[in-house]
């Protein structure tokens, strides 16, 4: 008995260049727009053929097609060098108001607006397309679904570099649902991973870490694991959806102390090439690097080269001053440039965004501890509801508020907030770290806490600022830059009490200043109690051992 061939169906761009060659242009357009997210996941190449193939006639009564063009022609696939900038030109007025005509001229000139760094007005379009989407009827809805998570995604980073992060962060994860939906791999994955960038920076390193776990399985994995670029994702490694991914593993292995597979994953960044928007942001990440081990002068000559090839508009505003900014005050800070970490923390408080809200808080607040003004920081503290201090920014306060009680004599009081700190600590999977050996107190405080997460002495290596003009306390949890190495100035409440001789302060790596430089020596060194040092000045979180109550998280602690 014969048995009867299955036949296969084509494939959907198989039928769109069948009709693109009887010159059927209604099928062209209508099969690119119905499988658009999977097309530019598969056949992006063949699409974008299709798509410059289109008349003039078919462009002038869909504006659409002109912006898709200028979209498909400015984002390459397999890896290939793009253009630095995204030049958009607007097509004629559509007369026929259809909205997803509307809506591709839209995404267009946000795109266009982001990428000459003008953030806040790339952000005001991108608001006025998320409106148009809210107040669509369901019919138009239905045609649109498709093409909603690449829209989502433009508006969601001009949001983002804007510095509006928790918009940003909506519209995010309804880009994420969309995509998971019309089975978008490469928008779930962009989606997921910019995510898992913002909680990375704003210290929810439990959610950044689930985030990263929904990326589509051919995208997640270990940096060691051929995950990224697994086959049937064309864009691999090299493509530009997986750089905040990329970029939030890397910020959470730093905090986690696992220096080889930060830079394993940073090794995995597309790069300034295939992902040029995102420059600033690896210039976030890659000094906290190299200041927990590594060279952070090298670095911060990589950070003023990469600052003097950009136009001033791409430097000073939006997340990507505030990356800079905060990188830079890190740096400097490391390298004992007390001008300098003082005049980069003066530019950070200027901004506007909500990272750089969080950050000017946590200086300031520790700028009052330090000089010893109890009062107005306390006042500092309550001035900020609740509901606004991001994860990072909760703990500094709380660690700020032990000093105080210790200082005030409230012992009890101390040893509570401070069991209640390195309880949040351990939740995240970080370490809290003891520097600077002083009074008998302090040490008491971290005893009588009974704390279970790791433990970390820096052994007395106290490392302080030579004046107390800079406020170190920028460098703890949020900072993309603090770490170990910084580990005792940081943590240090009196440190600017002593003036200590020349020379005396460098960067160390981190296995020298705080004795660890891996969570499992973080883990050892916590259950010996005779490793604790003398008594100890302060205690923090360390984040990776960056912090240590110095520094302030920032971001919101980005972050």
């Amino acid at each position: 008995m014969l048995r009867r061939r299955r036949s296969v169906a084509p494939a959907p761009i198989e039928l769109i260049v069948a009709a693109q060659a009887r010159g059927d242009w209604d099928a062209v357009t209508q099969g690119v727009e119905q499988h658009w997210s999977s097309l530019l996941w598969t056949s992006r190449s063949a699409m974008r053929e299709v798509v410059n193939a289109l008349p003039d006639a078919v462009l002038e009564a869909q504006p659409r097609w002109s912006a898709a063009r200028q979209y498909l022609n400015f984002a390459p696939d397999d890896g290939r060098v793009r253009p630095v900038r995204f030049d958009f030109e607007a097509a004629q007025p559509n007369e026929a108001g259809a909205l997803i005509d509307d809506l591709a001229e839209l995404r267009g000139r946000t795109a266009h607006e982001r990428s000459h760094g003008r953030f806040r007005a790339a952000a005001t379009i991108a608001a006025t397309a998320i409106e148009a989407i809210k107040q669509a009827a369901s019919a138009e809805l239905k045609t649109l679904r498709p093409l909603l998570p690449g829209l989502r995604i433009q508006w969601a980073t001009s949001l983002l570099f804007a510095g509006d992060v928790r918009e940003a962060l909506a519209e995010f994860e309804s880009a994420y649902g969309d995509a998971v939906e019309f089975d978008s791999d490469r928008m779930a994955t962009a989606a997921a991973g910019s995510i898992a960038l913002i909680h990375s920076v704003t210290g929810d390193l439990v959610s950044a870490r689930s985030w990263l776990k929904r990326q589509p399985t051919a995208l997640s994995g270990g940096p060691d694991r051929a995950g990224i670029g697994a086959p049937g994702f064309e864009g691999g490694s090299a493509d530009a959806a997986t750089v905040m991914g990329v970029l939030a593993a890397a910020n959470l292995a730093i905090d986690e102390l696992k220096v080889d597979e930060a830079r394993a994953w940073l090794a995995r960044d597309p790069g300034d090439e295939v992902a040029p928007e995102q420059w600033a942001l690896r210039l976030g990440v890659a000094p906290r690097l190299e200041v927990l081990s590594g060279d952070p002068l090298a670095q911060s000559l990589r950070n003023r080269a990469a600052v003097l090839a950009r136009p001033a508009r791409l430097v000073e505003h939006g997340l990507n001053a505030w990356a800079l900014r905060f990188s830079d005050v890190g740096i400097r800070i490391a390298l004992n440039d007390v001008r300098g970490a003082t005049e980069a923390l003066a530019v950070l408080e200027a901004g506007d965004g909500e990272f750089h809200r969080q950050a000017a808080l946590i200086a300031r607040v520790w700028k009052l501890v330090r000089a010893g003004e109890h009062v107005q920081a306390v006042a500092v503290m309550e001035s900020v509801p609740t509901e606004q201090r991001s994860l990072r920014v909760g703990m500094e306060l709380l660690a700020a508020a032990t000093i105080i009680h210790l200082r005030a004599g409230a012992k009890a009081r101390a040893a509570e907030l401070f069991r209640t700190l390195t309880t949040m600590v351990s939740e995240q999977g970080s370490t809290v770290c003891s520097c600077a050996s002083e009074t008998r107190t302090t040490r008491r405080c971290a005893r009588a806490a009974a704390f279970g997460s790791p433990f970390v002495s820096c052994d007395g290596r106290s490392r302080v600022l030579p004046t107390p003009t800079c406020p170190p306390r920028l460098r703890r949890s949020g900072s993309p830059s603090a770490n170990a190495s910084s580990c005792a100035t940081c943590c240090s409440p009196e440190s600017s009490t002593t003036s200590p001789p020349p020379n005396t302060y460098r960067p160390t790596r981190s296995s020298r200043s705080c004795g660890a430089s891996s969570r499992s020596s973080a883990s050892r060194r916590a259950t010996t109690p005779s490793r604790w040092g003398e008594a100890t000045r302060g205690f923090g979180p360390t984040w990776g051992c960056r912090s240590g109550w110095a520094g302030a998280s920032s971001s919101g602690g980005a972050a």
